[in-house]
């Protein structure tokens, strides 16, 4: 066995749980990522955005990147800001790049996303700020959008009758840490965070649960 380290850059904090696959480690930290020899610590290749996005809010100001997805040879990461990065695992270059939640400025992301099926799944933070949480599956080969589940159900869907008006818009409830698949039951579980806003004595209880939502892995029973 072989003796070596590897130090990340000072930039944040780092909560990453590194990835391992033929002798290959992927870490990441904000919106970088790094390939490194597993035995020796040797950097292989370095994938860095221009910067780290400004402007952000709550959790995504902070710059959490818990990590990476890989699937064949290709690696999967998401920014800061939300978007979704496909990356070469042999050389680092840039596949593609998928802003998944650009219309509402107070969306981040700090979870590693989730390959199940050649579809990459990835969720959001912002669920103290006036967000609507979802999980969006996006196909690994060309980033096309599959799907979208919106864990705070709109008018008409089951349990809409606890979000009065348009409170559903901005009921938090996202999906900020990564979600696990049971191949078996070919099922996801994912895990939601606190509703918004989080104190209105006003609000049906059930809103104020923190639940775990779980659907098949098929586009046809999450839209």
């Amino acid at each position: 066995m072989g003796n070596g380290c590897f130090t990340l850059p000072s930039r944040t904090r780092s909560k990453v749980t590194p990835v391992v696959v033929s002798g290959v480690m992927f870490i990441t930290v904000a919106n970088d990522a790094y390939a490194v020899d597993a035995r020796t610590g040797r950097t292989i290749w370095h994938y860095s955005r221009p910067t780290i996005t400004e402007g952000l809010i709550d959790d995504a100001s902070s710059h959490h990147n818990r990590g990476v997805a890989i699937w064949g040879k290709r690696v999967f990461m998401n920014t800061d800001n939300a978007h979704l990065l496909c990356l070469d695992a042999r050389s680092g270059n840039l596949l593609w790049d998928v802003a998944y939640a650009d219309w509402n400025k107070n969306y981040g992301a700090t979870s590693a996303p989730l390959v199940v099926n050649g579809k990459v799944l990835v969720g959001t933070s912002g669920g103290d700020d006036g967000v609507r949480g979802f999980v969006a599956a996006y196909d690994a080969a060309t980033g096309k959008l599959l799907w979208r589940f919106w864990t705070i159900p709109g008018p008409g869907e089951p349990g809409s009758e606890s979000w009065p008006g348009d409170m559903y818009l901005h009921g938090g409830g996202t999906t900020w840490m990564p979600g696990t698949y049971d191949p078996e039951l070919n099922t996801v579980y994912w895990g939601t965070s606190n509703p918004s806003p989080d104190f209105n004595g006003d609000r049906d209880p059930a809103m104020t649960s923190t639940p775990v939502v779980w659907w098949r892995s098929t586009p046809a029973l999450a839209n």
